[in-house]
C-alpha cells in the first residue's frame, strides 16, 4: 500500500521518503521570487498522463493541481488564471510535446519575458556534475529537500512520485544520470513539475534582487 512504499523506499530510489515526509509536515513561508512549474500532458482519450501545475517560493512549494484530458489551450487559460493571481517572476514549462504550443501561445498573449521552456535532453547548465538537465532539476530538489525545513504539498501521489524516480550509475564523466521515465511505472507528472521550478535561476521581477533560498553547492542556489 501507499504508506508501506513510503517507508519502504527502495535501494534505487533517489530521493529518501523521509526527506520528502519531513517537507509534508513543515509549514513555512515563502520568501523570494515565486516560479510556476508545469508539466503538461496530451489530451488523448486514453492518456495517463496529468498535467501538474505547481508554485514555488524559496522554500515553499505550494498550491499542486493535476488535470486530465485538457488541451494546450485549457492549459494556457489555467497558467494565465495563475499569472493574475501571484505575479510570478518566472513559469517554467516541459516544452517536449505539446509544452511547445503552450509557451507560443503564452508568448502571443505577451507574456514572453515569464515564460520559460524547458528541455529535460538539453545540457546542464553545470555540465560538470549532471548529464543533462532532467538529472540537473531532480539534483537540485534532492538537495533542496535535504537542506531543511522545506515545504511540500502534503500529498501522497506527489510523494509517491517523488520517490518512484531512481538513478544510474555515473556515465563515463561521473555525472549523476536519472532513471530513463520509460522504465518507471507511470509518468512522475506532478515531481517533474516541482523539479522544473530549478529549472534556471531566478531574478526577482520587482527589482532584480538575487534571493538566497539555501542551496549552497549550485547555481540553483540563487532561486
Amino acid at each position: 500500500n501507499p504508506t508501506e512504499a513510503f517507508l519502504a523506499t527502495s535501494e534505487r530510489s533517489f530521493i529518501d521518503s523521509i526527506l520528502v515526509e519531513k517537507a509534508r509536515k513543515c509549514v513555512i513561508e515563502g520568501n523570494g521570487p515565486i516560479v510556476i512549474g508545469v508539466d503538461p500532458a496530451y489530451k488523448g482519450e486514453f492518456s495517463k498522463d496529468y498535467t501538474a501545475i505547481i508554485n514555488r517560493q524559496g522554500r515553499r512549494a505550494y498550491d499542486l493541481k493535476v488535470y486530465h484530458g485538457y488541451d494546450t489551450m485549457q492549459v494556457t487559460g489555467l497558467i494565465v488564471d495563475r499569472i493574475n493571481k501571484i505575479n510570478p517572476d518566472k513559469i517554467f514549462v516541459d516544452s517536449v510535446g505539446i509544452g511547445v504550443g503552450i509557451v507560443d501561445r503564452l508568448r502571443e498573449l505577451g507574456y514572453g519575458s515569464l515564460v520559460m521552456p524547458v528541455n529535460s535532453a538539453s545540457k546542464a547548465i553545470n555540465d560538470n556534475r549532471y548529464s543533462n538537465k532532467r538529472a540537473e532539476i531532480w539534483g537540485l530538489m534532492k538537495e533542496w529537500l535535504e537542506d531543511v525545513p522545506c515545504q511540500i504539498p502534503d500529498d501522497d501521489m506527489l510523494h509517491d512520485e517523488i520517490c518512484s524516480q531512481g538513478c544510474e550509475n555515473p556515465d563515463s564523466k561521473n555525472r549523476l544520470v536519472m532513471q530513463k521515465k520509460s522504465e518507471l511505472l507511470k509518468s512522475p507528472d506532478r515531481a517533474d513539475a516541482l523539479a522544473f521550478t530549478f529549472a534556471y535561476p531566478v531574478h526577482r521581477n520587482s527589482d532584480y534582487d538575487r534571493i538566497y533560498t539555501g542551496l549552497s553547492t549550485s547555481v540553483a542556489g540563487l532561486i
